[in-house]
């Protein structure tokens, strides 16, 4: 048998149900939004003018400014052999040969 009370304990259980689940959506957004707002702050380009006075390996040079401070640039989306691996002395001359010109 029922209470009378059931039907409507039910219902607001139903509710606050729903209601938390909508809260815990928002806050998985807030979440979502706040992590890609924070990924996208540490993504920075700036340009650089300079000269390429040195290739360290397949995927990083060095590059003199105008003040003649040097900055070590490791070139993004590229997975070169390090000097020491297989390949890595020819991964340097692919990269020289493309800075370079020659």
């Amino acid at each position: 048998m029922l209470f009378k009370w059931e039907p409507r304990l039910r219902s607001v259980r139903r509710k606050l149900t729903h209601a938390l689940c909508q809260i815990a959506e928002t806050h998985m957004q807030i979440l979502a939004f706040l992590i890609a707002t924070l990924l996208a702050a540490n993504i920075s380009a700036a340009t650089l003018d300079g000269r390429v006075v040195s290739i360290h390996d397949g995927d990083t040079i060095t590059v003199l400014d105008a003040s003649r401070k040097q900055h070590k640039i490791r070139l993004a989306g590229i997975d070169a052999p390090e000097l020491k691996q297989a390949f890595g002395t020819r991964s340097k001359q692919n990269l020289s040969a493309l800075v370079y010109s020659r």
